[in-house]
């Protein structure tokens, strides 16, 4: 064999061998890239599920918060026969009316005493509790109508009329409602009235005019104080006293004056 054919010979086994060379490295590498690479199916599933993956933590972090609890002592009321003596810090005017009419207290009166600076509304009570000597309805009853000014006892005299009218007032707030009301020291000063004083009732445009007469301590069980008297037409004003204290009753009377 020449030179020359081996030269072809050779030529035809290197060209063939890098033939063979790139077939085979097409097949491993092809194969080991279908081994480690993903399907787009399963790379179209994947995304897909991570990517529901936010909204379904916060389903289930919707599903963890727990419905809101109602308000600590907040309760759903059935309608009772007693109305609730409860009140808000700050009653709106409605809530106000609802509560009087509940106990059946109403406005009737103004009681004006000049020579203290006092001008207030009376509230009078219907005498539901009175009539049935429930005393401790009573006076939950007449605590309502303090709160919102003086409170008349509901077997008192109209004005000017034969009898005693007798209305009562806080001197010093005995609870944290009446600490909270605008007339938790209605009467504080009651106690500088002094014989000949005037105290006037206003009652549908009229005036009635008492003049103070008296004043006596009494002990806070000395329930005769609301007895009525047998003649004359007469105004006993009661509070607590000492001021600060409900120790005793401060009891200011004032006869009619005629004309």
């Amino acid at each position: 064999m020449t030179s020359i054919h081996k030269r072809v010979l050779l030529t035809v086994i290197a060209a063939f061998l890098c033939v063979f060379s790139i077939v085979l490295w097409t097949i491993v590498v092809g194969r080991d890239m279908r081994t480690y690479s993903t399907p787009a199916s399963v790379t179209a599933d994947m995304t897909a599920e991570h990517a529901a993956a936010p909204l379904m933590a916060e389903d289930d972090e919707q599903a963890d918060v727990a419905e809101p609890l109602p308000e600590e002592g907040v309760v759903e009321q059935d309608t009772v026969l007693i109305p609730s003596t409860e009140t808000q810090e700050v009653q709106e005017p409605g809530v106000q009316r609802l509560e009087l009419k509940q106990w059946g207290l109403s406005k009737r009166y103004e009681l004006s005493i000049p020579s203290i600076g006092l001008h207030t509304a009376v509230y009078v009570p219907d005498r539901r509790y009175w009539d049935a000597q429930q005393w401790d309805l009573l006076e939950r009853q007449m605590q309502v109508g303090l709160l919102q000014g003086a409170a008349a006892y509901p077997h008192s005299a109209a004005p000017g009329g034969a009898g005693a009218l007798i209305i009562a007032g806080h001197s010093s707030p005995p609870s944290e409602q009446a600490r909270l009301s605008a007339f938790g020291t209605l009467f504080s000063r009651l106690p500088d009235l002094s014989v000949g004083d005037t105290v006037a009732l206003l009652r549908d445009g009229q005036t009635i005019t008492y003049r103070v007469s008296g004043r006596s301590v009494v002990e806070a069980t000395a329930t005769e104080v609301l007895s009525q008297p047998d003649e004359g037409s007469m105004l006993k004003l009661i509070t607590c006293y000492p001021i600060g204290t409900d120790a005793r009753r401060l009891i200011v009377t004032a006869e009619l004056v005629e004309g």
